[in-house]
Formats: C-alpha cells, sequence, structure tokens
C-alpha cells in the first residue's frame, strides 16, 4: 500500500513539474486602445496607439505603453494560464502604477484591465485583446483649472507582438 502511495506521489509531481508556468508575453506589441470617455459631461471617443513593452517573469507582468508626447504609462500584472492549453492561452490582470482605492482622486489616473492572451512558445506571433476601466481626476490637453477636469472611461485593447526581444522592465510598480 505504501508503494502505490509513493508511486501516486510520484506520478503526481513530474505530472506538475512537466507543466509549463504559462504563456510568455515578453516582447514589443503595437496595436490600438479605443476608448470612450465621459469628460466635462460630455461623451466622446478617441482611439491611442500605444507602443507597448512587456517583461515577463514567470506569472509576473510589467507592461510599458508609450502613447508618444512623453505620456507614458506603466502596468503591473499578473498571468493565468488556460487550463488545457497553460502554455498558449489565458487571461492578465493588470493595474496601472499609482491606482489606488479612490477613483477619480487628485492623485495619478486609476486604471483596471483583463485581458485574453494567446502566445505560442518560440513564436512571434501573439495577441493581447481586452478592456480597461480608468479614472483620470485632471485634463493634461488643456492646463489643468484649480477644480480640475474630471474624466471616466473604458477602453477596448487589441496588440499584436512584433518582437520578443526582452526589454528588461520591471515587473512591479515603484512606490
Amino acid at each position: 500500500m505504501r508503494r502505490a502511495a509513493v508511486v501516486f506521489a510520484v506520478v503526481v509531481c513530474a505530472a506538475a513539474a512537466g507543466r509549463a508556468d504559462a504563456f510568455d508575453l515578453t516582447g514589443t506589441w503595437t496595436g490600438t486602445a479605443k476608448c470612450t470617455s465621459l469628460f466635462q459631461g460630455d461623451k466622446f471617443k478617441f482611439t491611442d496607439l500605444p507602443a507597448v513593452q512587456i517583461t515577463q517573469v514567470g506569472r509576473e507582468i510589467g507592461l510599458r505603453a508609450d502613447y508618444g508626447g512623453g505620456n507614458v504609462n506603466f502596468y503591473a500584472g499578473r498571468a493565468y494560464d488556460d487550463a488545457k492549453k497553460p502554455d498558449e492561452k489565458g487571461e492578465v490582470a493588470l493595474v496601472a502604477c499609482g491606482t489606488n482605492s479612490v477613483a477619480g482622486d487628485s492623485g495619478p489616473f486609476d486604471e483596471l484591465g483583463r485581458f485574453v492572451a494567446k502566445a505560442k512558445p518560440g513564436k512571434v506571433k501573439a495577441t493581447l485583446k481586452g478592456v480597461s476601466y480608468y479614472s483620470d481626476p485632471l485634463d493634461f490637453v488643456n492646463p489643468p483649472n484649480p477644480d480640475g477636469w474630471p474624466e471616466a472611461g473604458t477602453c477596448k485593447w487589441t496588440l499584436t507582438r512584433v518582437d520578443t526581444t526582452n526589454p528588461a522592465g520591471g515587473t512591479v510598480c515603484e512606490r
């Protein structure tokens, strides 16, 4: 009986050891973030074309989104692999660095996102699609007024990887 339990334990450990940690999203990405926003009481739409760099270490993810003109946002996240194809598919939860528990307060903007990832091992081609929700206390395009111009919105992201070179960014937000 003990031998059967030991054999079973070895088989379970071997199966777990053979399973990949998660799909890998490391590299440079391009695509769109199509957003709908409520700003100064008016609803409007806009599209951003961010240049995105992702560093992934195990399940931990760091994302740098450069929107041009010095507008760069950093995100930290976690990969959750698919049960059937853990090395190719899964989801990612992201939070913008600086996000806190008070939406629309006077700090940096707050943003949370959930994305579906597809990335085959050893291939450049990969996709990351999802939705993020944000709250921004000030309008940075116009000179900010003392009361601020709050904005809230939703963005639908569609990104495609164009290079697998590791940008060597961090995977946690600086405090």
